[in-house]
This record gives structure tokens, sequence and C-alpha cells, in this order.
């Protein structure tokens, strides 16, 4: 029942946008399905690639109404602001990505799509687990909070952008709580089990879609828990006080790209403490 409101795939038929991005894809296959990526490198303004050696990737896991399509060119100018490479896919189900016996999106696929998309970042591509930052803005939170409850040891940090606590948390319809609906993407659950990389929680105060609450709730589990395992400090927040849920990237983008940057920075060298201690 709630998946219908969860996934809202973009067409069809395929925008011209989604189009656009054809001869830029890349894809990836893991058993029957097909995922398809981006991968958007930061470039120096001569023109040069930053060191690999130096080099953050941000793995970004887009909302639930996105595709490549929709999301290149802002990624692409998200990429040049904060200085790092930004690899995206789509969820089977959404634009040319598929996967075979399968109608439409799921919540499981989900999870496998950014399985073999991290698998590929640190397999052919060989970016380094700590140089990857996983981003997820909205129902994308979900994927990057999976990867990050099982790779938090090894990676660069996690970064939530409109996220909600789960489906069900962020519905503002209470009779839900008492139907025998099946909950999907359990944050929450997700996020006890993140202990290692830093994390950056960022929300529009005026979110209509997914309430501001699921940001503190988020924030404070996260909080909690670094308390727990003595690791305070890690995780940081930014409320957009002017900002409902899809219009950061346009009412506050100089706000977004700051904050991001200086998460980013702090990543750097926070990491390079961190392989520092790991080396023998």
């Amino acid at each position: 029942m709630i998946k219908r409101f969860v996934f809202c795939p973009p067409g069809p038929p395929p925008s011209p946008l989604l189009i656009s991005c054809w001869s830029k894809m890349r894809f990836v296959e893991d058993g029957d399905a097909v995922i398809y990526y981006l991968h958007i490198r930061h470039c120096t303004v001569n023109g040069a690639s930053a060191s690999s050696d130096t080099r953050l990737t941000i793995l970004y896991s887009h909302g639930n109404a996105e595709d490549l399509g929709s999301c290149y060119e802002g990624l692409v100018a998200l990429s040049r602001a904060i200085g790092a490479d930004i690899v995206v896919y789509d969820y089977c189900g959404y634009g040319f990505s598929k996967a075979r016996g399968q109608s439409g999106p799921t919540e499981e696929r989900v999870y496998k799509d950014a399985d073999a998309i991290f698998a590929e970042l640190t397999g052919r591509l060989n970016i380094k687990p700590l140089q990857v930052v996983l981003m997820g803005r909205s129902m994308g939170g979900g994927p990057a909070c999976y990867l990050a409850a099982k790779h938090h040891s090894t990676i660069g940090g996690l970064i939530l952008l409109s996220t909600f606590t789960s489906c069900l948390g962020a519905v503002n319809c209470s009779c839900l709580r008492y139907l025998c609906v099946k909950d999907m993407f359990p944050n929450e659950e997700f996020l006890e089990s993140v202990v290692d990389c830093p994390v950056l929680i960022m929300h529009g105060k005026k979110d209509s879609v997914v309430s501001f609450s699921c940001a503190e709730r988020l924030l404070k589990i996260v909080e909690q828990v670094q308390k727990r395992f003595k690791k305070e400090g890690m995780v940081s927040h930014h409320w957009f006080a002017n900002c409902g849920h899809n219009d950061i990237e346009v009412v506050s983008m100089e706000e977004l790209r700051e904050h991001l940057k200086t998460f980013l920075n702090r990543l750097t060298i926070h990491n390079t403490e961190r392989s520092t201690h790991s080396t023998p």
C-alpha cells in the first residue's frame, strides 16, 4: 500500500533530460539487474582533475520523484562548488535501470542497487572507501543510511538532506500507524549502527512533506549512539530557516554549498587522522 506513495519515478516515456544524459551514463550489472549511473568529476580551473588520493567522491542517492536526467545539471554545479566528484545512480524502475521480472521499484531492490553501486566505486572505479561520502536526499536517505550501517567503519562520512526517520514516520496520517501497513526504509534503526564516521544532517524548517521533527529525531539518535561509544563531536547539523522540502537547492543554494564544503573539509582532516591511526 505505502509503496505507491513512496516510489514516483518520472515518465514513461523517458524525459528529454534523461535522454540527453545517455552518452554520459555507465552501468553495472547485478544478477538480472542493470543499474545506470553518472560519474561527475570535479576539475580545477585549469581543467586538471584533482589528485585521486585526496579527492572525495559523494555517492548520491536521489529522491523518490527524480532520475539521472533531472539530477544531472544540479549535481554538476554542486560538484564544481564543493570540489568533490559525485556518483549518482538510478534505482531499478527509474530511468533506464531495470531488473528482469520486476514491474517497479521495491525497497529490497533499492538496497541491492545501492550495494552494487558501492561495490562499483570501491572495485572497478578503484575509489578507497575512506574517500566515499554517502549522501541521500529525501527517500535517498534510505539507501544512504543502509550503506552507512554496513560500512561506517571504513567510509568517509554520511550526509542526510531532507530525510525521514522511516516512511511511516514521515506520514502525518496517524491512522496508518494502527493499520497493518509495513513500514519502509527504517533509517532510525540503520543509524543505531553508525558509530565510526562523521555525519551531517540538514533539513528545511518549513518542510511540509517530511516533518522537520524527523531531522531532530535522526540527530538525537546519532548523538546518543556516538555518546554511547564515546565518539562525540562527529555529528553536525544545519537547519534551513526559510526552506521546505524541494526548494533548498533553489532558495538557499549558497548556504547549502558552504555547509557541505565545511563538512567535507573537516572530513579530509578527520580521515587523514583515521588513516594514520589505522596504519601499523
